[in-house]
Order: C-alpha cells, then structure tokens, then sequence
C-alpha cells in the first residue's frame, strides 16, 4: 500500500510539474502571468487551479498535498510555510434560493492575500470569506478558518478562533 500510494504522490508531483511549466511557458511568451513565482519556492503540491492570478514570493514552502484554488486570485507573500493536506479556497457556495439545487446556486469569488510569514499547520482549510492571513499569523494544525486572521495571532479549532496573540 506505501508504494502504491508512493507512486500516485510521485504522478500527482510530476503533473504539478507539469502544469507549472506550461503555466510559465505561457507568461513567458503570450504575456499573461496568471502564475507568478518568486525565487526559492519549495512545491510538494498536489493541486492548483484557478481562472484567476496566482503569486507566490520569496521563500515559500507549500508541502505535499495542499489545494490552492486561486480562482479570486491568490497571493502568498515571502516567508510562507504551508503545511501537508492544507486547502485554501477563493470562493463560496451562497445558498440564496432555497428552490435552486446547490450546483446552480451563485458562487462569491474572492481575492486572498496570505501575508509574509504566516505559518499554516497541517490539514487547515481556509474558507472563502478569510480573505487576508495576516504577517506572522499561525492556523493550528486542523484548523478551519471561517475569517481572516489578524497578524501575529495564533488560531485554532472549527471554527478557528483566536486563542494566543504573539507578542
């Protein structure tokens, strides 16, 4: 079962691959920069995919199996470590009409910003409606994060909430 689980992790980092350098090719050529990627960037990725503008800085680390949805757009600013199976999504279901089956309801795209060296624990989700992760901000392992986080506290637990401010 570890090989085989090895193996598909392997695929899914080769086809993330993959995608990053079509990405880059392009920016490069056709000028559109719909991803952006700053200078010792560390991927372990397993999945990406927005309509929008992905910006990662300086010095990030995204670990293995995380999910950006950049489709409000999405900036990660330098110094960011993103944990294992982290989720960070740009968008939310409205649920405004009771009558309508939830895959016609209206979707609220968002832009978010995580701000330089926040620190994202290992299986937090990141709602739509948190917007900014502010500087220096740490989402406890398992965290889901319903707001955006002001800089330099720590949150934790469903809903996250702050629990420490770092002084």
């Amino acid at each position: 079962m570890i090989c085989y689980l090895s193996f598909f992790q392997f695929l899914s980092d080769i086809l993330f691959s993959i995608y990053l350098i079509r990405s880059l090719i392009i920016n490069k050529y056709l000028g559109t920069e719909r991803v952006v990627i700053g200078n010792k960037v560390s991927f372990s990725c397993s999945h990406v995919g927005g309509s929008k503008k992905l910006e990662i800085s300086d010095d990030v680390l995204i670990a293995s199996g995380v999910l950006l949805d950049y489709n409000g757009g999405l900036k990660i600013e330098e110094q960011v470590v993103i944990s294992d199976n982290v989720v960070v999504l740009t968008h939310d279901h409205t649920f405004e009409n009771k009558d309508l089956w939830f895959k016609k309801q209206p979707i609220e795209y968002r832009s978010k910003i995580i701000k330089k060296r926040a620190w994202i624990g290992t299986n937090a989700i990141i709602l739509g409606k948190a917007t900014i992760i502010g500087e220096g901000a740490v989402i406890a392992a398992g965290a889901v994060v319903t707001k955006s986080v002001p800089p330099f506290t720590v949150v934790a637990g469903n809903p996250a909430k702050i629990i420490k401010v770092i002084n």
